[in-house]
């Protein structure tokens, strides 16, 4: 794992308050071989028994110092390379096809779109401020990572960082404006726990791309996709 970037990461106010939820860098992430790729989930989840319960505020205001299992659940380089869910598992099968390597983890970064953790075995339910502090949070990190490819793993996630956001003032008419002048392609798909083997919609985010996804499982559009553009 690449921790170059760290000093970077901690200047940004939201990790210097979770730092166990800092971005994943694998090693090869920035192989000459490959375009860079950053992969987003949708959140972090905690544990059934948790005790641990924040509002928006108390969540992004203090400085969260989670313990035991909840530490484990929301420490985003751990559960990603030692995850052994149904997301991880259809992930890392894909970038298997894609990169042909024992150890695909290593070629990409990650992290999860939204901040806040969800309640385990519930739905992330997004308020507004959790909406804005995402956005604002993801293009601090690409700042850093400066990606050539974006892929969201999420329809909820991609759809958040597409929205209005005035009072954050970002200086972009819209997301897929802003990362066309960064030259970053980027894409979503349905949610690899839920419904990779789901058909993507048959009007897609934009149609500038010469894939259509009509008939092809999240799955195969995202191997698909990678595969004309790593």
């Amino acid at each position: 794992m690449e921790k170059k970037f760290d000093r970077q990461f901690l200047q940004i106010d939201f990790y210097s308050k979770h730092d166990y939820m800092m971005p994943f860098v694998g090693d090869y992430y920035e192989q000459k071989s490959h375009k860079k790729l950053l992969l987003l989930g949708e959140s972090h989840y905690l544990p059934k028994k948790t005790s641990v319960c924040f509002d928006e505020k108390e969540w992004y205001d203090k400085k969260i110092d989670l313990k035991g299992e909840d530490y484990n659940y929301c420490n985003t380089r751990n559960t990603w390379v030692g995850g052994a869910s149904p997301f991880h598992h259809n992930v890392r099968e894909s970038l298997n096809f894609i990169f042909k390597c024992n150890d695909p983890w290593q070629h990409v970064a990650f992290f999860n779109y939204f901040l806040r953790p969800a309640p385990k075995g519930k739905e992330f339910k997004v308020g507004k401020k959790d909406a804005e502090l995402a956005v604002k949070n993801l293009i601090q990190v690409v700042d850093i990572l400066i990606p050539d490819r974006i892929v969201f793993l999420s329809k909820k996630a991609a759809e958040s960082a597409e929205g209005n956001y005035p009072s954050l003032k970002l200086g972009y008419k819209d997301f897929w404006n802003w990362a066309e002048s960064k030259k970053i392609e980027y894409c979503y798909t349905n949610h690899p726990s839920r419904s990779w083997d789901s058909l993507m919609p048959v009007k897609y985010w934009r149609d500038k791309w010469h894939l259509r996804p009509k008939d092809l499982s999240a799955r195969n559009f995202f191997n698909d996709w990678l595969a004309t553009r790593l």
